[in-house]
């Protein structure tokens, strides 16, 4: 059965949704009405002075509320579903996976399963992810404890931390000039380096790294190796434990491409420190139509698995695209 709300004249409702024993799903409409199919609850909601509360369920819970609500849920035992709200929505634990797409500012205490968040116009904060996060085109800021899994993350708007990735980090980003990002990796990271970026990396002395891009100076400060790309406006902190690589494509010009060094305890080389050599290819045509994601991630985990390399990671992107 389901129970609708005239939420005419009313803005900004609160909808305030109890714990969830079954999977929650949420989405937005332009209709100034609430509707709530719930299962298992022994309670009806309830509006007044201008919010609707749901109480806890024992099934699923779904939910459509105008697009400007703000949500807050307690725990949901299964998955949990948010779409076309642009108001902030806040969470609790969520045991199973998680999907955002077309919201505001999120918040989630934790979630079980895997994340998949795209098209914010504000910030996201998560505690823990226990599986894998795939996170694209975040406005706001986005801070994350804690990702279990592998991520891949696209498209930030602005700052970015995540404090720790267990696996592997796909990074494909513009750097915004003036903003700070901060990653925690214990596997590998792979990142795109757009062209005509202004960003300075900033990794440990003794990482692991590839450079198939070619920086404006490296410098070696405190511990730490710095890797700047023109004026260095935006600051990218990266603790790796595993292996970097730092490439770059689709820019006017051509390209270097560095050989992979390791700085066991000392530089080897007679120029200042850095063994480098490089070749030069043509980058690859920009394309009309954006790659989908799903198989830009495919292309990207295969680079990163060093399955093929950077050229044939063009190739295949640009042949996708046209």
């Amino acid at each position: 059965m389901t129970d609708r709300f005239d939420l005419a004249g009313m803005e900004n409702v609160k909808v305030s949704v109890g714990d969830v024993s079954g999977d929650l799903r949420v989405r937005g409409w332009r209709r100034r009405q609430a509707a709530v199919d719930m299962g298992g609850a022994t309670e009806a909601p309830v509006l007044s002075n201008g919010e609707l509360s749901i109480p806890a369920c024992a099934g699923d819970c779904k939910l459509r509320v105008p697009e400007d609500s703000q949500i807050v849920a307690g725990t949901v035992g299964g998955d949990f579903e948010l779409a076309g709200v642009a108001g902030s929505c806040s969470v609790g634990i969520v045991n199973g996976d998680a999907t955002i797409r077309k919201c505001g500012a999120v918040t989630v205490e934790s979630v079980s399963g895997d994340l998949r968040v795209r098209r914010m116009s504000g910030a996201l904060s998560v505690g823990k992810i226990a599986g894998d996060a795939t996170l694209r085109q975040i406005a706001g800021p986005l801070d994350v404890e804690e990702i279990a899994g592998d991520a891949y993350i696209r498209r930030l708007g602005a700052a970015g931390r995540v404090g720790s990735v267990a696996g592997d980090l796909i990074l494909d980003t513009d750097f915004q000039a003036g903003m700070t990002y901060e990653f925690g990796v214990g596997g590998d990271l792979v990142c795109r380096v757009p062209p005509n970026a202004s960003v300075r990396f900033s990794l440990p002395v003794n990482v692991e790294l590839s450079l198939d891009a070619e920086p404006a100076s490296r410098e070696e400060r405190d511990d730490r190796l710095l890797i700047t790309f023109g004026r260095g406006d935006a600051t990218v902190k990266l603790d790796v434990n595993g292996e970097v690589r730092l490439l770059q494509w689709g820019g006017a010009g051509r390209r270097r491409r560095y050989s992979r060094w390791t700085r066991p305890g000392g530089w080897t080389d007679e120029h200042g420190g850095w063994q480098v050599s490089w070749r030069a290819s043509e980058p690859s045509e920009p394309a009309d139509e954006p790659v989908t994601e799903d198989e830009r991630l495919v292309i990207l985990r295969m680079l990163e698995n060093k399955q093929i390399t950077v050229e044939e990671a063009e190739k295949l992107l640009s042949a996708l695209e046209e």
